[in-house]
């Protein structure tokens, strides 16, 4: 791209849903149904375009819990994906998890697990987490968080399974395919190649040299 551009003044208009736009321009537009919802410099293109996407990263419900998603004993009033470091989800960022819901069922051992795919429905990873123990629940709002660490996820797409439990083997509730959220792809060194497998670990390195 920078061959093309150098020099003559050109402009080339590159259009793609891939965001590795990033290393080649400097400029974006954001196109909605053919109009123009956006127009700025590149980073804040691509934050705007994963704005534009937040009905898959997120889900909110501030109304009639009765009509949440959910059935008589969870209720769902949030579940997100979000970067933890930045603006942007990329694999330097981390993604943030949270969920927020509402139990109705006392006296249990509730557990909540979450699973995450690719789009190739490769499991990432499928881990649970003991909400509360010895049959000590209570009828209120919950909130669990926590940080899939950076480095872990390759570019990609990705979505979760989400599932509630009773004494662990008991399905309260359950939902296929939640909320989806697409990592970024970052350099390294000086190209931007996407490059194979499910994890692109951060290690650290320890290099003799003559």
């Amino acid at each position: 791209m920078n061959d093309v551009t150098r020099g003559e003044g050109r402009t080339i208009l590159f259009v793609s849903h891939n965001m590795t736009v990033k290393e080649l321009c400097s400029k974006g537009i954001l196109l909605n149904q053919g109009q123009i919802d956006y127009q700025g410099n590149i980073l804040n293109t691509i934050i705007e375009y994963q704005k534009s996407s937040a009905r898959d990263s997120s889900y909110t419900y501030n109304g009639n819990l009765d009509e949440a998603i959910g059935n008589e004993n969870i209720r769902i009033k949030e579940f997100s994906a979000s970067p933890v470091k930045g603006d942007l989800i990329d694999i330097d960022s981390g993604v943030r998890v949270k969920l927020v819901f509402q139990n109705y069922c006392p006296d249990i051992t509730l557990d909540t697990t979450f699973e995450l795919k690719n789009y190739e429905e490769l499991v990432i990873f499928h881990v649970g987490k003991l909400i509360t123990q010895n049959n000590d629940s209570k009828v209120g709002e919950y909130t669990v968080e926590f940080d899939i660490p950076a480095g872990l996820l390759n570019a990609g797409n990705y979505y979760f399974k989400l599932y509630f439990g009773k004494d662990q083997r008991i399905l309260l509730f359950g939902i296929d395919e939640f909320i989806g959220f697409e990592v970024e792809n970052v350099k390294v060194g000086t190209v931007m190649y996407v490059y194979p497998g499910v994890t692109r670990p951060i290690f650290e390195y320890k290099v003799q040299t003559p």
